[in-house]
């Protein structure tokens, strides 16, 4: 059923020939008891006013435990992403603990203690034009805590390539910083 619900929410965003698509990795450290942090993702935005994506994260800790997620998100600008709007989001963090092949851990979810499903809600200022300096700037509400993030996307000449920076600090202290590459096209 997630498979379908996935695929239904992510045609729509590579069927439109005017989309911006960006792909990307990063990798980060955290502070507090948060070792490391990884992820891959893809977004789409849809003539302009659109943006759908869908991001796997890997959080590990010190202690040696691990967090991992899957997030998909939609947001609305209120004016162009390619010059830079306010915008508002919904999405649902779909958590789990890695077991076995990764990919198993994507499309079924493990019995975990944090196996419900949580709705995340962000308001915020973006450009996403796939062209020169990307950013966006956000507040993001999930369950009872807040997160701010911030990220700058810039090209590498003409080829698509990129490189992202993001910063995201959670309510309770922890603060992650993360490096990535990412495409566009």
């Amino acid at each position: 059923m997630k498979k379908i619900a996935l695929a239904l929410l992510l045609l729509p965003a590579m069927s439109f020939a005017d989309n911006v698509n960006f792909v990307g990795v990063e990798y980060g450290i955290g502070s507090d008891s948060v070792d490391t942090v990884g992820g891959i993702g893809y977004e789409s935005v849809i003539v302009d006013k659109l943006s759908v994506g869908i991001n796997y994260t890997d959080i590990h800790y010190d202690d040696g435990s691990k967090y991992d997620f899957v997030e998909v998100n939609v947001d609305y600008a209120f004016g162009s992403f390619s010059t830079g709007s306010l915008y508002t989001g919904l999405g649902t963090v779909m958590p789990y603990n890695e077991e076995g092949d990764i990919l198993d851990g994507v499309i079924q979810s493990s019995p975990s203690a944090h196996d419900d499903l949580s709705t995340a809600v962000s308001a915020g200022f973006s450009k996403r034009s796939g062209e020169g300096l990307d950013y966006d700037m956000a507040v993001v509400f999930v369950d009872n805590y807040k997160l701010y993030t911030a990220s700058l996307r810039a090209a590498l000449g003409k080829s698509g390539l990129g490189l992202t920076y993001a910063v995201k600090k959670a309510d309770g202290g922890i603060a992650l910083v993360s490096l990535g590459l990412n495409l566009t096209f």
